[in-house]
């Protein structure tokens, strides 16, 4: 926290150095590539510092998606959209759908081939976890977000979709 902490403040008070680094093209290469080991699984300097560079990977990140104009690579699309909508619910569900596919559907994938078996439960997960989270989104979490729309003081930019 405290590192995205002093990213936060160098960004608001703009220190120049902090932003040249941070905006630089090089500095986005990297922090997608490494986001890209880390989905592989691939990802390792230290283990005392890994998490650290974690850290400052996703300042570069969130600091470049959110503030700067020449951005490699940019988050507002449908698809991301959809996802923020039911990020909450993705939240929620996951470990859980993870639990119970696991315990009902992996012995029942046991005689395929390694690849193919993470495969298959990865894809399931994943689709079956966006599926119950739209599903809770529509039956359920519109109708606390319109309490919150009818009750809150100040109306967020959320609200208007």
């Amino acid at each position: 926290m405290a590192i995205g902490a002093l990213g936060a403040v160098f960004c608001v008070e703009e220190n120049a150095l902090f932003n040249r680094i941070v905006r630089h093209r090089l500095a986005q290469v990297l922090a997608w590539l490494a986001i890209l080991l880390m989905a592989f699984n691939r990802f390792h300097v230290i283990s005392m510092i890994d998490n650290d560079l974690v850290d400052v990977i996703t300042v570069v990140l969130i600091i470049n998606v959110a503030l700067n104009p020449q951005k490699l690579i940019g988050l507002e699309n449908r698809v991301c959209d959809f996802l923020g909508r039911i990020s909450f619910g993705i939240y929620v569900y996951h470990p859980l759908l993870i639990m119970i596919l696991g315990k009902f559907a992996g012995s029942y994938f046991a005689g395929l081939d390694i690849t193919l078996r993470y495969t298959v439960a990865f894809t399931a997960v994943l689709l079956t976890t966006i599926l119950v989270a739209w599903l809770s989104y529509e039956l359920y979490e519109k109708k606390i977000l319109r309490l919150k729309i009818k009750y809150a003081p100040v109306p967020s930019s959320a609200d208007k979709q």
